[in-house]
């Protein structure tokens, strides 16, 4: 009995070993890693997305249906991401948890939404991933994300225009939220949400800028052209 227990134990001692240099050997093997945001952002490098509701107009009697177009949304490329694994082993990279906030010329407007969503989209704009979420980089292969901020205005805002939300805007700050590093042993990590809820505006904790300027990772501002 005493024989087999110390056959056993060095047995595991022997798959412990081999683990802790395969984690060793993982983390030292070449990897290159670069976050590049842009430094500003011009009007034409905007897509607007809008879309038509319909109100009533009070200011006639009787009151009339009137078809009222707004900006529902406002996507834009802030920056890329670049992985290249020099390596043998594959690399398993999760893409940063990013949010925007944006800064204002007037303080006091859009109060309730200065959040910018970010997620990532591949060169061929056919995959789109988001943050937390993993990607395997395998050796010897280079992969670049697309960083993309969409942002969706309340819509008091959203019907005044995009050239009203151009004057109200000045740029929009970037920031990271904190993260423990990943043990590629084990599945993506606590950042990605589950496939049901993967929706294009990605709210994480549901916070709001106030937070994130105090608690997340300040990465850069990107100026926005009015």
């Amino acid at each position: 009995m005493r024989r087999e227990l110390v056959i056993y134990t060095a047995f595991i001692s022997i798959l412990v070993v081999i683990a802790a240099g395969l984690l060793t050997f993982y983390y030292l093997q070449p990897v290159e890693k670069s976050i590049s945001l842009k430094d500003e952002i011009s009007a034409q490098e905007m897509s607007v997305i809008t879309a038509t509701t319909t109100e009533f107009n009070y200011s006639v009697k009787p009151a009339q249906k009137i078809k009222v177009e707004y900006v529902d949304e406002v996507r834009a490329e802030l920056g890329r991401i670049e992985v290249a694994n020099n390596g043998v082993l594959t690399y398993k990279y999760w893409l940063p948890v990013l949010v925007g906030c944006l800064e204002l010329s007037n303080p006091d407007a859009l109060a309730n939404s200065q959040r910018v969503s970010v997620y990532y989209e591949e060169p061929d704009r056919i995959r789109t991933h988001y943050g937390g979420e993993m990607v395997e980089v395998a050796p010897g292969e280079r992969k670049e994300f697309i960083i993309i901020g969409s942002y969706k205005p309340s819509y008091n805002y959203a019907k005044q225009g995009i050239e009203k939300l151009r004057d109200l805007i000045s740029g929009v700050s970037i920031y990271q939220s904190p993260t423990n590093a990943q043990n590629p042993l084990r599945e993506p990590g606590p950042y990605r949400p589950p496939p049901s809820t993967r929706v294009l505006v990605l709210d994480h904790y549901h916070t709001s800028c106030v937070t994130i300027k105090n608690e997340w990772e300040f990465l850069k501002r990107i100026e926005i052209e009015s």
